[in-house]
Order: C-alpha cells, then sequence, then structure tokens
C-alpha cells in the first residue's frame, strides 16, 4: 500500500446526525455534494461508499479499497452533526503543503453541509472548470463577479455563498497558496439547485465566458 499522508478535516452541519446518515450511505444522497457532475461520478460513488465500505450506523463509515483508506465519523452535538474525515497518523505539521485527497475532503464536506441545511431534498447542478491560473487574481475576479458571505476558507481554498438563482456556492480550490503571484493549478466548482436544462446552459455559458480569460482550461464538465 502506498503511504498516504494523514488528516483530519471536519464541519459542523445543522442537521440531526440520522438526516447527515443519510446523505454519506445512500448513493442518489452523496451524488449531491460528492465531487459534481460529470459522466463517471455514479460509478465513482458505488466504488468508494458501497462497494469499498464497511457502515456502522449511524456514527461510522470506513472507506478502504486496500490503497487508501478514511473514515468518516459522526458526532452528535444536539441537533447538530460534526462530520469528521480522519486518516489516521501524525498530525504534526501535516497541513502544511497541499494534499489533494485531504483538501478534496474539505471541499466536499462544506458541499456536503451546503446541501444538507438548504437544499435537502433537491438535486443540485455543478459547473466545473479548471486549469493553470492566477490564483490571486481568480479569486479577486470572482469576489468582484459575485458577493455573499464566505462559506469556508483556508490557505488553499474559498467558497462563496452567493445565493441567487439557483442558490450557487461557488468554490476557488488551489494547489497553491491562494494569495500566490504565481501560477498554478486552479479550480473553479460552481453548486446550484433547483435549476432546470435551460438555466444551466445559459449560466454555463457565462461562466465559461469568465473562465476562459483568466486560465487555460484543462477541463471543463
Amino acid at each position: 500500500m502506498t503511504e498516504q499522508t494523514p488528516f483530519h478535516v471536519e464541519v459542523v452541519v445543522e442537521a440531526p446526525r440520522e438526516l447527515v446518515w443519510r446523505a454519506i450511505t445512500e448513493p442518489d444522497r452523496i451524488a449531491r455534494w460528492f465531487g459534481w457532475e460529470y459522466d463517471g461520478l455514479e460509478s465513482e460513488i458505488q466504488y468508494i461508499f458501497v462497494d469499498h465500505a464497511v457502515q456502522d450506523p449511524p456514527r461510522l463509515l470506513d472507506l478502504d479499497d486496500g490503497e487508501q483508506r478514511q473514515t468518516i465519523e459522526l458526532v452528535e452535538d444536539g441537533q447538530r452533526t460534526i462530520v469528521r474525515v480522519v486518516r489516521a497518523g501524525s498530525l504534526e505539521g501535516a497541513d502544511r503543503d497541499y494534499d489533494d485527497i485531504r483538501e478534496g475532503w474539505l471541499t466536499f464536506l462544506h458541499q456536503l453541509r451546503h446541501y444538507v441545511e438548504r437544499h435537502p431534498e433537491e438535486g443540485r447542478r455543478t459547473i466545473y472548470m479548471s486549469g493553470e491560473a492566477l490564483p490571486e487574481r481568480v479569486l479577486a475576479d470572482l469576489e468582484a463577479e459575485v458577493s455573499g458571505p464566505v462559506w469556508y476558507e483556508n490557505r488553499f481554498q474559498r467558497a462563496i455563498a452567493a445565493g441567487g438563482e439557483g442558490d450557487l456556492l461557488l468554490s476557488v480550490h488551489s494547489k497553491v497558496p491562494l494569495d500566490s503571484a504565481e501560477p498554478g493549478s486552479v479550480a473553479v466548482t460552481i453548486t446550484g439547485y433547483g435549476l432546470d436544462d435551460a438555466s444551466l446552459a445559459s449560466m454555463r455559458r457565462q461562466w465559461e465566458s469568465w473562465w476562459a480569460s483568466r486560465s487555460a482550461p484543462t477541463r471543463s464538465s
């Protein structure tokens, strides 16, 4: 097994544990917060959360495919739920450098929170764009384009709850620190709810045009 970097990330969800448990174990609900829409998402969810998962409801979900192992723990806190994703090991200095798996889980946990707290019975729509870009510029331009409270942030990520049509959550995810003036791999994920195909298509054209002047895209789906 390839050695993996330990990590511990968590988010507090304003919802009972039983509701959050359903959101992390039922594939149709997982598809409303994990990753983003693309042709292989259903298969990825089946592989991670079903084929290589052991449940201890409603407290623990152990994910282990023989190469990577993480556990998702749900802790009751009154009517709130603390959701923790852990890869065991020493955490000393673990957040100093970028780790793709850790930062990915952090992105998804906050998408989980947005889904469970605000749209628990709705399907999502997403726009995903990535490429080489200046993270400092992408973030500044995004914040000039939309307004809303910061949903979460750290050295490598910031998300804005912009609301509006679709109650949008916009996330910038960079493999170099967000305040870097040097280019790096940057992704923007836009998550919305209640959008029909026409509304999504119009929004996609708008955002892909915006992105085209800021990056050399490697993927858009």
